[in-house]
């Protein structure tokens, strides 16, 4: 069970790409509904659509926003997806930081103080879900675009249990995080990136040209993943 939906994760996440990139932003899903979960002294917002009918011991799919994006409406393509396959969304709401913009808290040099926790937050939220409404904590995926797919990296490394499959949209692997989770553990994980993106440079940026801190180029960041699974096939 646990192998069969992940590779439906990852069809999930290459459908959801492909509708992203043939449909407007109108939608005929459903919205997701929005509730709140305190977290350290802090009311905590996301979204959460369950499609009708949803089997029970369902799968769960986190879509976390980028950089100074908002969960409400995001990416509603994701529930038509998800109401096709099978599976519930959830769309966590990221805090503000010191500029005033909602975002992960992964180790960006202006982050420097920043006191949110979101790697327990996600955890805390995923827990949550799975004992309120019957989700599979063992089909339970995590995935974010940008900042959010820094996110997932960062979950990846220092939570690897939680999540089945991880799958970084457009997602770096901050030099910082590299350097001090070196015992890392292999973990299913699909990384989508273009190569002439001019924020999330493919590349990386070892001298912070960019301003969100150094950070690995994908092929090497990627490779680090593929080698801790023992992939070897190249295409």
């Amino acid at each position: 069970m646990l192998q069969f939906d992940m590779k439906r994760f990852y069809l999930a996440i290459l459908a959801f790409l492909l509708l992203v990139g043939t449909v407007s932003a109108q939608t005929d899903a459903p919205e997701a509904i929005k509730y709140e979960m305190r977290h350290q002294r802090t009311d905590r917002s996301y979204w959460l659509y369950i499609p009708e009918n949803l089997r029970d011991d369902a799968p769960l799919v986190f879509v976390l926003h980028g950089y100074s994006g908002k969960a409400e409406g995001y990416q509603p393509e994701m529930m038509a997806v998800a109401r096709k396959c099978g599976f519930a969304v959830c769309y966590p709401q990221g805090a503000k930081d010191a500029r005033g913009k909602n975002c992960w808290n992964v180790g960006y040099p202006f982050q420097d103080g920043l006191k949110t926790d979101d790697v327990d937050f996600i955890c805390k939220l995923a827990k949550h879900l799975q004992k309120k409404h019957g989700f599979n904590r063992y089909n339970t995926f995590l995935s974010g675009m940008s900042n959010g797919g820094e996110m997932c990296y960062l979950m990846a490394s220092v939570r690897p249990d939680v999540f089945a499959a991880y799958a970084p949209i457009a997602g770096l692997t901050m030099t910082w995080s590299y350097k001090k989770y070196r015992d890392l553990k292999a973990v299913p994980l699909m990384e989508v990136h273009g190569t002439m993106d001019k924020t999330s440079k493919w590349e990386g940026d070892p001298a912070n040209e960019g301003g969100w801190g150094e950070y690995l180029s994908v092929p090497d960041a990627v490779g680090l993943w593929a080698s801790l699974a023992r992939c070897t096939h190249r295409q």
